[in-house]
């Protein structure tokens, strides 16, 4: 009975992580326009080797100035403003109001490298609450994300591992003792994520979600099955000229039991999103507001 309870707890915590990540739109950044230079690379002649030409990659990217969220009434409930460094895109400043503007939390971005390295969260009256501390391998992928109180005592820590690919294959979760708690496993097919399976830290199964992907490569449908390959709930996603437009939640047995609607800018990011029930009524509705930045970046040129 207690080997069961854990599992359905951390099955539950997994899940919620899972469904909480889906229901929210990649609202970070998105390419509209592309501009490419090239520029050859500083190298030093040498009789052994000369360092590849590289090309400079310049992106024209959206970020996120404000999150706004109302009830279902169409009253304000609150809203997130984010500031970013006064060139590209590095976050600085995220701050959440009440419908009264009173701050109510607080997180300061720190980078290095242009790693994101530290997040310290403060309540409303500036008092540190908490802070993440981010580690990369030599790829320049997370490695580690650190969650630590305000005394600088771990809380949790989570670790990830990749394959020869640089795409994600493990993900271990383990509490303040440093004591696994439990890890995700992630399979690729052409290199797009078809299957996530969570597991307890004695490697029982707790669920498993199946991916499928249109031809364009975006995901199409993501299934929750649990441990005994029982479908537990699954997403459907619809798109126009490449942008999300709608997502639909359906219950186990197939029918509606939630309803998201896109309405998205020219760049193909969501200036509105509308979350209703099954039967059409809304429940809560978000707006976001938008930068343009120039995203810099290199490659190398084949």
């Amino acid at each position: 009975m207690r080997k069961s309870l854990i599992c359905a707890l951390l099955a539950g915590a997994l899940v919620l992580l899972w469904t909480g990540c889906a229901s929210q739109p990649d609202t970070s950044e998105k390419v509209s326009e592309t501009k490419q230079e090239a520029m050859p690379a500083e190298a030093e002649e040498t009789a052994e080797a000369t360092e590849p030409e590289m090309e400079k990659v310049v992106e024209e990217v959206q970020l996120v100035t404000k999150r706004t969220t109302y009830y279902s009434d169409g009253v304000l409930a609150s809203y997130r403003v984010y500031s970013y460094a006064d060139e590209g895109t590095e976050k600085r400043e995220e701050i959440l109001y009440n419908s009264d503007d009173e701050a109510e939390e607080r997180i300061v971005y720190t980078y290095e490298d242009g790693n994101l390295t530290e997040s310290r969260h403060y309540n409303g009256n500036n008092e540190l609450r908490r802070i993440h501390q981010f580690s990369y391998n030599d790829e320049g992928l997370l490695s580690e994300d650190l969650l630590l109180n305000a005394k600088e005592e771990q809380q949790t820590r989570q670790a990830y591992e990749y394959n020869s690919a640089g795409h994600k294959r493990k993900w271990l979760v383990y509490n303040s003792n440093d004591t696994l708690m439990s890890y995700s496993l992630y399979e690729y097919q052409d290199g797009l994520n078809t299957r996530i399976e969570n597991y307890s830290a004695g490697n029982d199964l707790l669920d498993y979600f199946v991916i499928e992907y249109t031809p364009a490569g975006k995901p199409e449908k993501r299934v929750w099955y649990n441990s005994s390959d029982q479908r537990e709930q699954s997403r459907v996603y619809e798109y126009e000229n490449k942008a999300l437009v709608n997502e639909t939640i359906l219950r186990a047995n197939g029918s509606v039991k939630r309803k998201i609607v896109y309405v998205n800018n020219s760049f193909g990011n969501p200036v509105e999103v509308v979350y209703m029930d099954a039967g059409g009524d809304i429940q809560e509705q978000v707006t976001y507001d938008y930068i343009t930045r120039s995203k810099v970046s290199y490659k190398v040129v084949e």
